[in-house]
């Protein structure tokens, strides 16, 4: 496989920490190497393009930003999207965060440079050991889905109906005439009015199925059930904390500290979910009349560009089965929340429902016989990332492996970047998918490999993402305390943190004080 790796300077703020062009060179055996400017910018974009066409690269690796900032910024993912289309399969698109996990966090010394050739070094291999993603061709319904029946609701119908997009609003009994303002009333009437409205009174969002462009969502009132197929779907009424909890099983939103729906950057992409295709009014945004109409357009204009687009093309990132190691117990079935995973009747394998998964990972360590993988992270990656990493420093200096939570610790230990917020180099990061994506036999690799503490980073109570990955994962570490104690492994060395919802710096604080406590317990090394 022909590999391109290409090394970002950040707009500069790597090269204060890094060496850049000696990190190219070092891995010149192992690909390609280019350093740019930056991966946002139209020039190194052309440039960056032109060498993977020239090169045929295969598996390409972007070594500078988070990859936090190709997700929240304004067409941050442009460059991934144009690499797809020049032949790259997503699943080999690997980030390497120098800035704000190294560079911003560590000064200019050598651990720095070290840690950063480790961190490549697990970049490429996450692309050699990745599977071939699916990607599915989508044509958008000309439907959307509006839960609520607010002011906004409205705005964001009208807009839709104008673009000859049909619209349910699905909610409580719509406000009466007293509550609207005068201004809004001929909206309000057009949208009623409108043979393609239809408003669904008193009706409950009690399942979703499938993905952007082609959901289906089962709606309840009373005893009855409806099922409507859209392509989009709006959360106008984003105000009652218990309503979002009700949702949030459901829409796989995260949610902040008041109960309620977050959009992925508030100064960016306020009305943006980290669900695509499912769209936000997030609270608090707006407190005026002028405030509700421009988050309204801006909702309806992103729906508009979404659903008006030929195609849509969905990245399938399920868990795979192995047929022949597959023994049919339903052990799958039981541990899935997003009720993706079924035996076949005939062959008494597990299959996969690709509209349902969401690659947590949870199946794949609740496994009994390792049937199941998870295409993103797969097992043999992270078991080769920990053997990598594990080389950091000598023989004589401790070192904690930090598992980051994609949906939390991550961004937890990208938000110390951000603060600039300085601690040793010789904390490891290893990012995966989920904390229920973590095997215990991860946990004792990282040991018997001369780490000398580890800490999971997993979301608050209530807040994964992946509904029950935090749970299943505390039941599932703290029952192998014993096994590390049988093996002579003091099992406090075994640190499993609640971090970020907001910023939260928990997860760092956590490691740093694990760090000192081994450093003070046993010298340079336990």
């Amino acid at each position: 496989m022909k590999i391109g790796l290409f090394l970002s300077r950040c707009d500069g703020q790597l090269e204060q920490s890094l060496n850049l062009t000696a990190l190219a060179q070092l891995f010149v055996g192992e690909g390609m190497t280019q350093v740019v400017d930056g991966f946002q910018n139209s020039k190194d974009i052309v440039s960056i393009l032109k060498t993977v066409r020239d090169e045929k690269l295969e598996g390409i690796i972007l070594a500078g930003n988070s990859p936090e900032e190709f997700k929240t910024s304004r067409q941050g993912e442009l460059l991934a999207d144009l690499l797809q289309d020049a032949g790259v399969n997503p699943n080999r698109i690997a980030y390497v965060n120098l800035k704000d996990q190294v560079a911003r966090v560590h000064g200019p010394n050598t651990a720095t440079q070290q840690k950063a050739e480790l961190l490549i070094e697990v970049g490429f291999t996450r692309v050699k050991l990745a599977h071939d993603m699916q990607v599915s061709r989508v044509s958008p319904r000309k439907a959307v889905a509006i839960l609520g029946t607010n002011i906004e609701a409205y705005l964001v119908a009208e807009q839709l109906l104008r673009r000859n997009i049909r619209v349910f609003l699905i909610g409580q009994q719509p406000a009466g005439k007293e509550e609207t303002p005068s201004v809004l009333q001929g909206v309000k009437a057009f949208v009623e009015l409108n043979p393609k409205a239809q408003l669904l009174e008193d009706y409950r969002l009690t399942d979703l199925y499938g993905w952007t462009g082609d959901f289906s969502l089962l709606l309840r009132k009373d005893s009855k059930e409806l099922t409507i197929d859209v392509g989009a779907l709006l959360v106008a009424d984003n105000s009652n904390a218990e309503h979002i909890g009700e949702l949030r099983p459901i829409l796989h939103i995260e949610t902040g500290d008041d109960g309620l729906f977050v959009p992925v950057s508030k100064e960016t992409k306020e009305v943006y979910s980290i669900e695509e295709g499912i769209f936000l009014i997030p609270a608090g945004f707006a407190n005026n009349l002028s405030g509700q109409v421009a988050l309204a357009d801006a909702a309806a204009m992103a729906i508009i560009n979404l659903l008006e687009e030929p195609e849509i093309l969905h990245k399938n990132v399920v868990s795979e089965v192995d047929r022949e190691k597959c023994g049919g117990c339903g052990t799958c079935v039981k541990t899935c929340s997003f009720k993706a995973s079924a035996i076949d009747p005939r062959d008494r394998v597990s299959l996969i429902d690709a509209k349902r998964c969401k690659g947590c990972g949870n199946c794949v360590t609740s496994c009994p016989t390792g049937a199941r993988d998870l295409l993103t992270y797969p097992q043999k990656y992270l078991l080769q990332s920990i053997k990598i990493l594990s080389q950091f420093g000598g023989n004589n200096e401790p070192k904690v492996l930090a598992l980051l939570c994609e949906g939390c610790g991550y961004k937890a230990m990208d938000e110390a970047g951000h603060q600039n917020q300085n601690y040793a180099p010789n904390i490891l990061p290893l990012g995966v998918r989920c904390g229920g994506n973590i095997d215990t036999q991860l946990i004792l690799e990282a040991f018997v490999h001369g780490f000398d503490g580890i800490t999971i980073c997993k979301c608050a109570e209530g807040y994964c993402r992946n509904i029950v990955g935090n749970t299943d994962l505390d039941r599932r570490a703290n029952l192998f305390r014993e096994i590390l104690r049988s093996r002579g492994i003091d099992d406090d060395k075994l640190r499993i943190v609640e971090t970020a919802r907001l910023g939260d710096n928990q997860c760092i604080n956590t490691i740093m004080e694990l760090l000192e406590e081994i450093k003070t317990a046993g010298g340079d090394r336990v």
